[in-house]
């Protein structure tokens, strides 16, 4: 999901104005389906609604499938920006942070969070984007709000 307060691209974005280098997990060829947190949102609103008794399972994604690099150069291209290192890069930095805490007590990328950065997280072949009535936005429609300097 994606949003003006989202923890993974607004860490991307901060990551983007920090540092004279961008990581950019595997070969950029993992694939997302990033959905919009309202569309998310209205999705399950609409779902609580629902009166029948069986379950269903509801898959929320965006109008638009991205390779991860694909989604970088995106980014990148809105925030007049481009730089890039390699997987192998991005491994090494993460087993350094592993189990390491900031100030705020979070701890940093874990080799965990970079091997499922390679899967892709797409809607599943057939299934929906988005349950019926719910057009989604695209990430590049919310893209500058997210953006802009906090």
């Amino acid at each position: 999901m994606f949003g003006p307060d989202d923890a993974f691209l607004n860490t991307l974005v901060q990551l983007l104005r920090r540092l004279p280098i961008y990581p950019m997990f595997g070969r950029g060829e993992t694939r997302m389906q990033p959905a919009d947190v309202e569309d998310v949102g209205e999705a399950v609103a609409e779902l609580m609604q629902r009166t029948a008794a069986e379950a269903i399972t509801v898959e929320c994604g965006g109008p638009r499938v991205h390779t991860y690099e694909e989604l970088l150069r995106t980014i990148t291209r809105a925030a007049k920006r481009e730089t890039h290192i390699g997987a192998g890069a991005v491994r090494r930095l993460a087993s350094l942070s592993v189990g390491r805490r900031d100030a705020a007590g979070r701890t940093g990328s874990t080799r965990n969070q970079v091997e499922l950065m390679e899967i892709d997280t797409v809607v599943s072949a057939g299934a929906p984007a988005l349950p019926t009535g719910i057009s989604p936005r695209a990430l590049e429609d919310i893209l500058q709000t997210i953006l802009r300097p906090a």
